[in-house]
């Protein structure tokens, strides 16, 4: 009988089987269900598997009942009786008789218990080791442009500022970096633009225009209405390009290195080069009319 066939077949017996109280309703109910073919290498294994379930529950009264209805099952098995009635009846009236074999059988329940408690701690591991890899992913997926992790860095902020960037309250941000000594808050700057917590090209600034030295501005035009062209002309989104960007490029922009964001594309194949300037402009990550990163700005641009 395959193990789906006696699942369907016996599982609500398994169950009422596993936590019976006393040898003799096991006897009668063994007894009972032996010709259906109830007392199985399966039955052993349903009962040990719910075991290491129960155990890793740290339900462990359950454990060492149904343990012990698993152990009883496989003394049973192994008299290699062809007749499992006959099987039945004489383990019972050996167990009542035989201080030796009610030794056995209790040796036999320890090492099924220690074996089950094996099995927990094993599955246990396994489920904390995926849950670790699925965790470290998460992680890597939600990484800054800087290569910071986010939620790291807004549990090392302050409270307020912390509710500030979790509620998008810009004035309370501007608050809070203004009150911050200069040199702390730029460093603060720096690291919540590596994280991806603010993005530098957005309209408001969460430091004074003098000591905002990761900035980056917006695409401008030609007119003065830099603001209603910008969003007209910004057809990617920085966050994304930003993660396309490579690693070193990534650390120029988010550091406001400009002599390094020359030397990254200038390494670069011109085709290359010129693909990546187009995703910085394109996203408002870099205003061509200001400064230059190709060797001729408008070879990477259209009017």
């Amino acid at each position: 009988m395959s193990a789906s066939d006696f699942s369907r077949k016996h599982g609500e017996n398994s169950k009422k089987y596993g936590l019976l109280p006393s040898l003799e309703t096991s006897s009668e109910m063994l007894a009972k269900l032996a010709p259906e073919g109830f007392i199985c290498e399966q039955l052993k294994r349903d009962l040990v598997t719910w075991a290491v379930e129960l155990q890793t529950q740290n339900k462990t009264g359950l454990v060492k009942r149904v343990s012990r209805q698993a152990s009883i099952i496989q003394c049973i098995l192994d008299t290699n009786s062809g007749d499992r009635e006959d099987a039945i009846q004489a383990f019972f009236e050996r167990l009542q008789s035989d201080t030796e074999f009610q030794t056995l059988l209790e040796e036999q329940h320890k090492a099924m218990q220690d074996y089950i408690g094996m099995e927990a701690l094993m599955r246990e591991d396994s489920t904390s080791l995926n849950r670790d890899d699925e965790e470290e992913k998460a992680r890597l997926a939600r990484l800054g442009p800087g290569g910071l992790d986010p939620m790291s860095v807004l549990r090392s902020m302050s409270p307020s500022m912390k509710e500030a960037f979790e509620t998008e309250n810009i004035p309370l941000l501007k608050q809070s970096f203004m009150s911050l000594p200069k040199a702390e808050a730029e460093e603060l700057y720096q690291t919540v633009v590596a994280a991806g917590l603010w993005v530098p090209h957005q309209q408001d600034s969460l430091l004074p225009s003098t000591i905002e030295t990761v900035k980056i501005p917006k695409v401008a035009c030609e007119d003065d209405d830099s603001s209603a062209a910008s969003e007209g002309a910004r057809e990617l989104d920085p966050v994304l390009v930003m993660r396309q960007l490579p690693t070193q490029m990534k650390q120029a922009f988010a550091s406001g290195n400009v002599p390094m964001l020359k030397e990254c594309f200038a390494a670069l194949p011109k085709e290359k080069a010129t693909k990546y300037y187009q995703m910085v402009v394109d996203s408002g990550l870099w205003v061509p009319h200001e400064r230059s990163l190709l060797e001729d700005d408008s070879n990477g641009t259209s009017d």
